[in-house]
């Protein structure tokens, strides 16, 4: 089975480290695959849109071209636009998650060692 593991350093010599297989591959990065399906979608319905305005010869008949290729493929594209954004700063919410973790292990390791310190000297 395919697995790669992303790390993140700590402080000193620790690191993080989380095996992700391929099927969980695409279940964190669903809303990604979904953006660029609804940007592709857009394409297509603005496409087709466009192909159905060029074949009428009368503006009355190039309206509902217009109105559902034009429109429909311009809000699946910026529908498809929110969600990769989405994605990003789920991602980067993800990683301050991280650094907080890391953070409060060593703040914790630290009151540990100055705990031991105190206990030990006196």
């Amino acid at each position: 089975m395919d697995t790669t593991t992303p790390t993140m350093e700590g402080a000193g010599s620790s690191s993080a480290e989380v095996a992700v297989t391929s099927g969980q591959a695409v279940r964190l990065q669903r809303s990604r695959l979904l953006a660029i399906a609804l940007v592709v979608a857009g394409a297509v319905v603005l496409l087709v849109g466009w192909i159905g305005t060029a074949s009428a010869v009368h503006a009355a008949q190039q309206l509902p071209f217009i109105i559902s290729g034009g429109l429909g493929g311009v809000s699946l594209i910026g529908l498809g636009a929110a969600m990769w954004l989405s994605s990003d700063l789920a991602d980067e919410w993800t990683k301050l998650d991280l650094v907080e973790a890391a953070l409060t292990r060593l703040a914790e390791t630290e009151t540990g060692a100055a705990t031991a310190t105190k206990t030990g000297s006196q």
